[in-house]
């Protein structure tokens, strides 16, 4: 079954879904697609389980993130955490105040760089590892496309179903399937 989007429209959702750290937090619960606990969030990212603790918090509070299940583990209650979807949209027109706009559009902005800086990055470690490792049994040496589209209204909603659909289909870890890549897409229409 395909999750439903979650849509992000207060301005305090807003605030505190855009925080570039908070997304950080997201990643590894969407990546592992699996109920995590604080500390197991804080350990992927080499953080401090209190520091975590506190933006945990901060997505729990817009049902981003939901208690998932808690285990009891030496005496001590283990809380799981999981994503309440996969997929989330900014809605700035339902429910956000219009005076707000230009701070969320800045907040939106931030978040967009953090993201866009991570997968700089990530590329940019995939390039030195294949320089130093030319090893023949490197198959995955990325992939990197700036095309212009040329589409009308209906094959827009068509492309961005589909690539839904494929994050859908491969964003889940099964058996036998340890290796995972990223994909970065950006749809936007030209004003002409």
């Amino acid at each position: 079954m395909k999750d439903k989007i979650r849509l992000i429209k207060t301005d305090k959702e807003i605030k505190i879904f855009t925080d570039p750290y908070r997304m950080k937090i997201i990643n590894p619960y969407k990546r592992l697609g699996v109920p995590m606990t604080v500390k197991a969030v804080a350990d992927s990212l080499g953080e401090v389980p209190a520091k975590v603790h506190y933006h945990v918090m901060k997505l729990l509070s817009i049902d981003i993130l939901e208690l998932d299940h808690i285990e009891v583990i030496n005496g001590i209650n283990a809380k799981y955490y999981r994503l309440v979807t996969s997929e989330f949209k900014i809605d700035f027109a339902s429910g956000s105040n219009t005076d707000n706009y230009e701070y969320h559009i800045s907040q939106v902005e931030s978040m967009v760089i953090s993201i866009i800086d991570e997968y700089k990055a990530e590329i940019v470690s995939t390039a030195t590892y294949r320089k130093k490792n030319t090893s023949s049994d490197t198959i995955f040496g990325g992939y990197i496309s700036g095309d212009t589209l040329f589409l009308s209204k209906e094959e827009y909603v068509d492309l961005e179903n589909e690539i839904s659909d494929i994050i859908e289909r491969y964003s889940k870890n099964s058996e036998g399937k340890s290796e995972y890549t990223s994909l970065f897409s950006y749809i936007k229409k030209v004003d002409n």
